[in-house]
């Protein structure tokens, strides 16, 4: 019989017992109870019938609109909403301007739909009001789907089943065993009710070589509705819902299994154990899997039951043969509203459901779920044409990702009644069209950003733990890899010597073929390294050294040089998997040097670095530089009262001079802080260790050189040259208050002299008086300005 037939059972049957001459407060009882019965498809035709008597009857209005709202036929609802409101200027139930945006909300109509959810929380805004709570929400909602409704997939195709399979009542939960669609169907009606008219019971089908029928007809022979059918990954077992009416027009469920023959045979049917099924709740729309650390078998399903959410929540529970363990709230999925129709897709380990508790386009709509062992990653919310303004639930999916099913109430499905235009559920076919994906990852260097060769990058199943792929690249930075759509990844970058990197990611939302990109920054994996200089004697600390750090792996890479003049104390950080050099030196003290092995080190290293003092002629040779015609300008005279350092600081003073008139800012900075600096630290050091020498009693000879650049005439130059070796004398006579010159005087201390002018200048140094920023401030003529301690040795 078909739901039109129903309509006019109801009439008839109603005609019937009233003795043609039903009263309009007899079709009002008869509403009412309808009602309360839950059977709003009654009470719709009776309140209808009170309408003939008075179009204007507000209760009657009210109450058709309610049974219209629960039974799907939402234009009719809105109708009688509307006309209360602007019609009759009904205001005196505020639910009215509630459903009619949840009306709105389901047609499609979300402009409207936001318009009277303001007017509602505009005129009641209780916050601790459910319905002021769900106006806020669905407000959000209808907003969002106005932007979001024409985000269509376009690799999907959806077509409602053309076939004997759909009918005027609902079909649901298709799902697909040896190319034959076994589904469920409400257009059946019970056999032994004694209720008048009997009610409507859903049983499994079939649709098997374009043949509609039962599917096992010795299972689908009770009064009871059998329905939502799911099977274990063999295709042995089938898991099925078998629902009673508790009360005239409401079911409550509980699941069964069975064994799966060859021939469709269902034989061995149990009643699933108490821990599952509770006789005061409902259980229901069973779903097979297999997830978790173990790839344990799993069986998900949504009651009612207590320690949920709210309403339905979807729950899972560990299959062990023919045990169940306990059930578990997803609660990382479940609202306060329904999730319902689980759908676990094994090859992603995504899991698929339907809510209205979430945002959403209206109604219920269709999301996933992805696993990362037996935890949730993250929910996505599936696009049009996926789901719609109206209810889409019962989806399943292919493994190969390319063909689904689904049922939906939506716009194309057939109605019941087509005056009513409402209820009920067709199976829509999906057809996916394939995506064709590559992963680019590219490794960088965190600290540098540059190009880091030479990692190993994975790419790894995030779902299953799963290593898929794995490549090295010494000369490239770049990984390609094939990828597949609705799948949750992750992939990792290691080299040796620096911290790994991850990345983890979805295709859940790729909807066009091409390359996704992701960049993995490695930081270098750092060991501290602790140095330490000592003398080697003494084995005290030994203060202003230079320490060297050499990259032995990677030779490209720059030495890390530091001085610390204060302190024996040095701090670096290394790669680890590298070998360096370190190499320890100071003026004066032979040079250190040790390799370091940063292989498979946990902890930080330390090296103490000893350096043994060395004789006087360490120091040789040991370079002074002039200022041009210092000291004494434009003196014939091979006496000079001036010392050194004095010559040193005013001739430091003028490097921005020097800059300026040579304009080679670099080589100038170069000059003044390295060779002059060193040649006047390296003089005071030597002074330090000869009058240390000369007090243990030991008689030196030294000899120093005198030059000039070739500026003025041979002769000129030559006295000049004499001038600056007499101020480096003059400099080591005045040393801690004379005690150098004491060692002259008794010629304990012998310095002879050279002076060579010019006569050694390179020739590419100009000596044209005319051309200053040559022959005075170029680094060339700069260089050749100096006086050299050329030997130290002991006087015999």
């Amino acid at each position: 019989m078909s739901r039109k037939l129903y309509i006019l059972f109801y009439i008839m049957t109603l005609w019937a017992t009233c003795a043609m001459a039903q009263t309009k407060s007899q079709y009002v009882e008869a509403g009412e109870k309808a009602l309360v019965e839950k059977n709003y498809y009654g009470a719709l035709v009776y309140f209808n019938e009170v309408l003939d008597f008075d179009a204007n009857d507000i209760n009657a209005l009210k109450k058709s609109g309610d049974a219209a709202r629960q039974f799907n036929s939402y234009q009719l609802a809105i109708q009688r909403y509307e006309y209360l409101l602007d019609t009759l200027n009904y205001n005196e139930d505020k639910m009215l301007y509630f459903y009619l945006g949840e009306m709105h909300q389901r047609i499609g109509n979300y402009g409207k739909a936001g318009d009277y959810y303001n007017m509602y929380l505009s005129q009641y805004s209780d916050d601790t009001d459910y319905f002021t709570q769900k106006a806020r929400v669905e407000k959000v909602a209808v907003d969002w789907a106005n932007l979001k409704m024409n985000d269509v997939d376009p690799n999907v195709t959806l077509e409602r089943l053309e076939t004997e399979v759909n009918s005027p009542d609902s079909e649901f939960g298709a799902m697909v065993k040896d190319s034959n669609l076994i589904f469920s169907s409400m257009r059946f009606k019970e056999t032994k009710s004694k209720l008048n008219p009997p009610r409507q019971i859903s049983k499994i089908m079939q649709d098997k070589d374009g043949v509609i029928d039962v599917f096992d007809k010795d299972l689908n022979d009770t009064d009871m509705s059998l329905g939502n059918t799911a099977m274990n990954l063999d295709k042995t077992i089938i898991y099925f819902t078998k629902c009673e009416y508790i009360e005239p027009h409401k079911l409550r469920c509980d699941l069964y299994k069975g064994n799966l023959g060859p021939d469709d045979k269902v034989t061995n049917i149990q009643m699933l154990p108490a821990t599952i099924n509770d006789t005061t709740h409902t259980t229901t729309q069973p779903a097979i899997g297999k997830f978790g650390n173990d790839d344990r078998e799993v069986l998900f399903f949504s009651s009612d039951r207590v320690g949920g959410k709210g309403k339905l929540d979807i729950w899972y529970s560990f299959i062990d043969g023919d045990s169940l363990s306990a059930p578990i709230n997803l609660a990382a999925i479940n609202t306060s509203e329904e999730e319902i129709t689980p759908f676990f897709h094994t090859p992603s380990k995504n899991l698929y459901f339907s809510s209205d508790g979430k945002q959403g386009f209206g109604g219920y709509d269709i999301y996933h779920a992805s696993f990362n062992n037996d935890s949730i990653v993250d929910i996505y919310h599936m696009d049009a044409p996926y789901n719609s303004s109206y209810h889409d639930i019962y989806f399943t999916l292919s493994d190969d990702f390319t063909k689904g099913y689904m049922s939906s109430n939506r716009e194309g499905a057939l109605y019941v009644d087509e005056m009513l235009k409402s209820c009920c559920f067709d199976i829509y076919a999906l057809d996916i069209k394939p995506l064709e994906i590559s992963l680019k990852a590219l490794t960088f260097n965190k600290r540098t950003g540059e190009d880091l060769h030479g990692a190993k990058v994975s790419l790894y199943d995030v779902a299953t733990g799963e290593l898929l792929a794995q490549m090295t690249h010494d000369t490239s930075n770049v990984y390609v890899f094939p990828i597949e759509r609705g799948k949750q990844y992750m992939v990792k970058a290691e080299k040796i010597g620096f911290k790994s990197d991850s990345i983890t990611f979805s295709t859940a939302d790729i909807k066009e073929s091409g390359e996704i990109v992701k960049k993995l920054f490695l930081e270098p994996d750092l060991i501290n390294l602790d140095a330490f200089t000592f003398d080697a004697d003494t084995k005290e600390a030994l203060a202003g050294a230079t320490i060297t750090i050499e990259d032995l792996t990677d030779p490209t890479k720059p030495q890390i040089f530091k001085f610390n003049e204060l302190s024996n104390d040095f701090h670096f950080q290394l790669e680890r998997g590298k070998t360096y050099k370190i190499t320890a030196k100071k003026d004066g003290y032979t040079t250190v040097s040790e390799l370091i092995d940063t292989k498979g080190v946990e902890n930080n290293i330390r090296k103490d670095l000893y350096l043994k003092k060395l004789g006087l002629s360490a120091y040789v040779p040991l370079s002074l530089y002039f200022d041009n015609d210092q000291p004494e300008p434009d003196k014939k005279t091979t006496e000079t009262n001036k010392n050194y350092s004095s010559l040193y600081n005013a001739y430091n003073a003028r490097k921005k001079t020097f800059i300026t008139r040579n304009g080679d800012a670099k080589a100038t900075n170069d000059f003044f802080g390295n060779e002059m600096k060193e040649g006047v630290d390296k003089l005071n050091l030597f002074m330090e260790d000869l009058l240390v020498t000369l007090d243990s009693g030991q008689k030196i000879e030294m000899t120093i050189k005198g030059f000039a650049s070739p500026r003025f005439d041979v002769k000129y130059n030559l006295v000049l040259a004499q001038r600056r070796i007499m101020s480096v004398i003059n400099e080591m006579k005045s040393y801690k208050g004379g005690r150098l010159a004491a060692y002259l005087n008794s010629n304990s201390l012998v310095i002879n002299q050279v002076s060579f002018g010019e006569e050694l200048a390179p020739v590419d140094v100009d000596d044209k008086l005319r051309n200053e920023k040559e022959s005075i401030y170029s680094i060339k003529a700069s260089k050749e300005r100096k006086v050299e301690v050329i030997s130290v040795k002991a006087k015999l």
